[in-house]
């Protein structure tokens, strides 16, 4: 190849990277605001447009194709990922209802590749430019405050598109208090953007003061969505970067993540062998109800369908947990949330594989990098919430921590 044929194929790559990586930030920033969204296109007749941004999986995985074949290695993980989860796809297949349900489950963790895709490519000083994340944290947040105020047209509505009659907003309420989504679908989607984008914040901007005023505003826009878990999450996460910046010592964020790793998978397990069945919410009037239903029914019903419907060394495959499930066995379904009871439904014996070489990839960072704050924040943010929630179906938390860990060992790669 001659040397005019090399600078034109480093310009076309350079281009095709930029144009795929804004599609993966307008693919995350759709979830944002996603009720939004739905809501205006569906008055103007095109809500089905919204599904195109399922296809941004695909378009990445393509791309990726090209730049390995311009001898590119950086994506050499965007296949490995495609490789596992063909091997998991091929398991669901075997153990659930049928295709319609695996590839269900298959768009759900399709999202991982945006997240790969963007730790590739992210620069070295800059995972989103933190003042486009501290703007769209600001629009997030007054979207939660003025939904306290305001019922938003969107909240319970309902739209057609080609694949049926679909909710724009989950309009909800807890013992009388309204479950505010903002600008998501959900409050718990507006819980995950909005820890999301504080992280980023916190771990990009220079300015204290900034950083403090957007930890204070999260704060108060989760609490807001009444979403327990996240809240506790970003008090944590807060609590932990304060932390290390009072002792300048990476090993803060090390043992605050092995915690809450650790703590992921001991808690469902701990509650499932400790707990008789015939726990009530009566009977434990300190526990939470939500937490006694996950541990009377939730994580045994989830683990009791791997064991009769699945395989213990495999689990049940891709769709054969949450809402994929919908889509074929719905007199099983089962939210499973938690981190680790969705993993080990998914993934079987592997996902404590999975799980240990994130968690080691991850305290093995470099320690004087923002992309090592970064990784280390969400994914304490992540697993602390995914004690008690299903974060695999959050595309934002799960895109988050495929980019971390690629993050990281980009960095380690280049020191």
């Amino acid at each position: 190849m001659n040397p005019s044929e090399t600078i034109g194929n480093t310009r076309t790559s350079a281009k095709l990277e930029r144009n795929v990586l804004f599609l993966c930030w307008l693919y995350l920033i759709t979830f944002a605001f996603d009720a939004l969204l739905r809501f205006g296109l569906s008055r103007i007749g095109l809500a089905t447009l919204l599904y195109g941004r399922d296809l941004v999986p695909l378009v990445i995985i393509a791309a990726s194709v090209v730049m390995w074949s311009r001898r590119d290695t950086r994506f050499v993980w965007i296949f490995v990922a495609l490789y596992i989860l063909c091997i998991h796809v091929a398991i669901g297949l075997l153990f659930t209802s049928g295709v319609v349900q695996v590839l269900f489950g298959l768009k759900i963790l399709s999202s991982v590749f945006v997240g790969l895709f963007i730790g590739c490519v992210a620069n070295d000083t800059a995972l989103l430019g933190w003042r486009t994340a501290y703007l769209l944290l600001l629009v997030s947040v007054v979207g939660i405050f003025v939904n306290y105020f305001v019922a938003y047209p969107w909240g319970g509505g309902e739209f057609s598109s080609a694949f049926g009659t679909v909710a724009m907003a989950k309009d909800w309420a807890m013992d009388g208090v309204r479950r505010l989504a903002g600008f998501a679908r959900a409050s718990y989607d507006a819980a995950s953007v909005v820890g999301a984008l504080m992280i980023v914040v916190l771990s990009y901007c220079n300015r204290f003061y900034l950083k403090s005023f957007a930890a204070a505003l999260s704060l108060a826009a989760i609490f807001m969505t009444t979403t327990k878990g996240a809240a506790i999450s970003g008090m944590v996460v807060v609590v932990v970067w304060l932390t290390y910046l009072l002792f300048a010592s990476a090993l803060v964020l090390r043992v605050a993540l092995l915690i809450v790793a650790i703590l992921s998978l001991a808690i469902p397990l701990g509650t499932v062998v400790l707990f008789p069945s015939s726990l009530s919410v009566g009977k434990s009037a300190l526990l939470l109800s939500s937490f006694v239903e996950r541990i009377t029914y939730m994580w045994p019903m989830a683990l009791k369908n791997v064991t009769e419907s699945g395989s213990l060394i495999f689990g049940r495959g891709v769709g054969g947990i949450g809402v994929p499930q919908l889509f074929g066995e719905w007199w099983i379904h089962n939210a499973a949330d938690n981190i680790f009871v969705y993993g080990y439904s998914v993934f079987g014996m592997a996902s404590l594989v999975y799980v240990l070489c994130y968690v080691v990839t991850i305290i093995r960072s470099p320690t004087k990098s923002r992309h090592t704050l970064f990784a280390h924040l969400f994914s304490i943010f992540t697993f602390s919430y995914g004690i008690t929630a299903n974060v695999f179906e959050q595309p934002v938390l799960l895109s988050g921590l495929a980019a971390s860990a690629i993050l990281v060992l980009a960095n380690r790669n280049r020191g």
